[in-house]
């Protein structure tokens, strides 16, 4: 008992200790919290940069192209740029499913597995935050040939032009296999004669024609079935609904672009019929299923087809309240501007869902002589002052006719446009005061003007 205060004591000196040193561990913390909280340049290393910064890095570097370039994420590389983080393995997995995707192209002839595709990409929670741009591909299948001769006479009539092409050519001397050339061009011209005697009788009691007639009607119910499904999504609401639902789940899908482009970038490519061994109608049932392009469409002397799925594409994002930043129209041909025609809304409320577009960008190789419905598309869509970048180049049914529209009125009096620094005219027939009204509205400086091939009613600018 003598010696209990004496331990008491002792203890008593060790938490005083453990108090002094706490305190100072206390202090030294709200020093260097209140170091921390001032604003300072601090060194960091790629290592402590956010996530969201690196994406910014990232898609600054994408934006520096050339500015005649009109698609910037076309030059686009994901796996570049995920081999280029490589170096800081520990950022990887968290960056790299924000590269993986950045386009999701849309066949309007494919709707069900290209929006089966998009929702799954929508749904993902890394990979959906990369796609910056919904592309939609405005190549239709053939409505014409739904009748089985009519279907057989039309790919009897490309394989024997693709002989013709092939004989001319003569590529196959190059690589000295003229018995192999000379054998191929024997069976495909077979082929052709069974499928002209089928596209006249489809009974036909030749053997080799009755082989034939099976592979055909498969190849016709797949053709008939992708047709029922294409005019179901040109003509409906359910598929342009769900695209701009998937739009609104992605952060950064705020760019639209509608290409009818005869070059058919993604998805599987028709097989060559005309090399050695190659089989026929694999071959002939993938170029069954091709659609056309708008140029094929021109060209042929064909019905074009309703471009209505633009209007209807811009109705549904707004619907669902996406604000679309960048609008980009690539077209062929324009026979029929009235597909354009903003309804059935009011041009107001057409325009109110492109009150954010920063870049417009429409580009037409053909249009018709009838311009209703073309110029109040043109006039709903750049009737915002958040616009950056507007480029109008199209010709019309001739190079030496340019397209005329009243340029002045396509921008709204009453908005600003001190934002509008990237412009390029080609291929136009504007009046003089029309185009210095419309210069007028621009500010200054600018960081592109470029106006090219120009008429008036006087001839050449």
């Amino acid at each position: 008992m003598l010696e209990w205060p004496e331990f008491v004591d002792q203890e008593l000196d060790k938490a005083n200790a453990s108090k002094a040193a706490l305190e100072s561990i206390y202090s030294a913390l709200r020093d260097t919290a209140n170091q921390l909280s001032r604003p300072y340049i601090r060194k960091l290393t790629i290592l402590d940069l956010p996530d969201e910064l690196l994406l910014q890095i990232f898609a600054h570097l994408d934006d520096m192209v050339p500015p005649i370039w009109p698609r910037p994420y076309e030059l686009w590389s994901p796996s570049a740029d995920i081999k280029a983080l490589r170096f800081v393995c520990r950022r990887l997995p968290n960056i790299a499913p924000h590269l993986l995707i950045r386009v999701v192209r849309l066949n309007l002839h494919e709707p069900k597995s290209s929006l089966a595709r998009l929702r799954e990409i929508s749904r993902h929670p890394a990979i959906s935050k990369g796609v910056h741009v919904i592309s939609v591909k405005l190549r239709f299948l053939d409505a014409s040939t739904t009748k089985l001769k009519a279907f057989i006479s039309h790919h009897s009539e490309k394989i024997e032009n693709e002989i013709d092409t092939y004989k001319r050519i003569g590529l196959w001397e190059l690589d000295g296999i003229p018995e192999a050339a000379a054998q191929v061009i024997a069976e495909r011209k077979k082929l052709v004669a069974s499928l002209d005697r089928l596209s006249t009788n489809l009974r036909s009691n030749q053997d080799k024609d009755k082989e034939h007639a099976l592979q055909v009607r498969v190849g016709h119910q797949k053709y008939l079935k992708l047709l029922n499904e294409q005019e179901s999504s040109v003509h409906g609401d359910a598929f342009f609904q769900a695209v701009a639902f998937a739009m609104a789940m992605m952060p950064c899908a705020r760019s639209l672009e509608f290409d009818d482009n005869p070059f058919r970038m993604g998805g599987a490519r028709p097989g060559n019929l005309m090399i050695p061994g190659a089989d026929v109608w694999e071959c002939l049932h993938s170029r069954m299923l091709v659609p056309l392009t708008g140029d094929e469409v021109k060209t042929k002397g064909m019905e074009p087809p309703s471009l209505r799925c633009i209007i209807h594409m811009i109705n549904a994002v707004r619907y669902a309240d996406v604000p679309l930043r960048h609008l980009d129209i690539k077209l062929y041909s324009l026979s029929r501007p009235a597909d354009l025609m903003p309804d059935p809304v009011p041009p107001t409320v057409f325009s109110y869902g492109m009150r954010r577009l920063q870049s417009f960008r429409i580009k037409i190789q053909d249009v018709g002589r009838n311009m209703n419905g073309l110029h109040e598309f043109l006039s709903a869509c750049l009737g915002t002052s958040s616009l950056q970048a507007l480029d109008l180049d199209m010709r019309g049914d001739s190079e030496e006719r340019p397209v005329s529209l009243r340029l002045k009125d396509l921008l709204n009096r009453d908005r600003s446009y001190n934002k509008l620094t990237d412009v390029f005219l080609g291929n136009l027939d504007l009046r003089h005061n029309g185009l210095i009204a419309f210069l007028g509205h621009l500010p200054t400086p600018m960081r592109r003007l470029s106006i090219n091939g120009m008429t008036d009613a006087e001839g050449d600018f």
